[in-house]
């Protein structure tokens, strides 16, 4: 089976009578059927960009927007349809939003590279969003460039998570600082991993001089036989070892323990 197009065109007499019809046809098949492959493959394309997680749109060199994915759709509040009605970021963010998006869109097409950034987006009625996005430019078939394609990534709870772990650590931090025992962390291999005030005070060695260092590459004035054996016998039996007092030698001379 065939698909044609006809056109027909019919010739009239002096008395305005049908004479003949003349009917021309166009096999256009194989056009049809690369129309059809066309359509698979824009559906599959639809579909592929709506299975990612992350919010995708693309925009054409002027920074109108082409199209989006669900995702974006959900981030934005607006549908597909209204964003790609002739609309750019300066219709739908306030000013100095817009004006960094634009820039950023400037920054991938002159340099034809990718460029990411983070922004925090506003949300009505719900917290703010942290978004990482990643802006790169597509080419047509003869290398000119089309657009830009972007993807962004909610990274909302990475941030709060990175800025719970620091507010942790300095805790840790301070509580150490403020011990008034000496207090060493080895790794597996003995090198030193913390190193605090009280340490540096009482063995004259600064924890930069120390961290990094293996314990035997300290210049320690105590009873190494003593410590190597506790630290040999945590590490073999996994648990806390208390060996006898260790003498050591203070910044003074003086012996201690």
């Amino acid at each position: 089976r065939r698909v044609m197009v006809w056109s027909n065109k019919v010739f009239r007499n002096d008395e305005d009578q049908i004479d003949y019809v003349i009917s021309t046809g166009t096999d256009i098949t194989e056009r049809k059927e690369l129309e059809k492959l066309l359509e698979r493959e824009q559906i599959l394309l639809r579909s592929l960009i709506n299975s990612i997680p992350d919010a995708v749109f693309y925009k054409d060199t002027q920074g109108y927007y082409l199209g989006c994915n669900l995702a974006f759709e959900a981030l934005s509040g607006r549908s597909t349809q209204e964003i790609i009605s002739g609309h750019t970021d300066l219709d739908f963010y306030p000013a100095h939003v817009a004006a960094a998006f634009v820039e950023s869109d400037r920054q991938v097409l002159d340099a034809r590279q990718i460029v990411r950034y983070e922004n925090r987006v506003e949300k009505p009625g719900s917290p703010d969003v942290i978004l990482e996005t990643r802006k790169s430019p597509y080419y047509g078939p003869s290398g000119e460039i089309l657009g830009i394609i972007g993807v962004s990534r909610d990274v909302t709870q990475q941030k709060l998570a990175e800025a719970a772990l620091r507010k942790a650590n300095a805790e840790i931090e301070h509580l150490l600082a403020s011990l008034s025992s000496i207090l060493i962390v080895l790794s597996p291999e003995t090198q030193v991993i913390r190193w605090n005030p009280s340490a540096q005070r009482v063995l004259g060695i600064s924890a930069e001089q120390a961290v990094g260092q293996t314990l035997r590459q300290l210049a320690i004035s105590w009873k190494w036989e003593a410590v190597e054996s506790g630290v040999n016998l945590c590490r073999s039996d996994n648990r806390p070892a208390s060996p006898e007092p260790i003498p050591f030698k203070r910044l003074d001379g003086s012996q201690g323990l």
